[in-house]
């Protein structure tokens, strides 16, 4: 027993002999981040197919279709837009 003193006192110096290095490494973490504002965003507005009723003439349901198709393009150019601005 007394012969393991000496070791198990060596052995814990050792330990306190080696110096730790300490060094600060950068590392980049994608942190997401709105890109457009909600002000810039268009408003959802009523379309034209809700003046249309069940009862309505097919001319009428044409007509109202093809002026919710021209809102919607109009609309789908503003948004992409917008989204140009958040691509990289």
């Amino acid at each position: 027993m007394k012969s393991l003193i000496p070791f198990i006192t060596v052995a814990l110096l050792a330990g306190c002999s080696t110096q730790t290095r300490v060094e600060t490494v950068e590392v980049k973490v994608p942190v997401p981040v709105p890109c457009v504002d909600r002000e810039d965003v268009p408003a959802i507005v009523p379309g034209a197919e809700e003046s249309v009723t069940k009862d309505s003439l097919p001319g009428e349901k044409i007509k109202a279709v093809l002026i919710e198709r021209e809102r919607l393009r109009g609309a789908n150019g503003k948004l992409r837009a917008l989204i140009q601005g958040c691509l990289l």
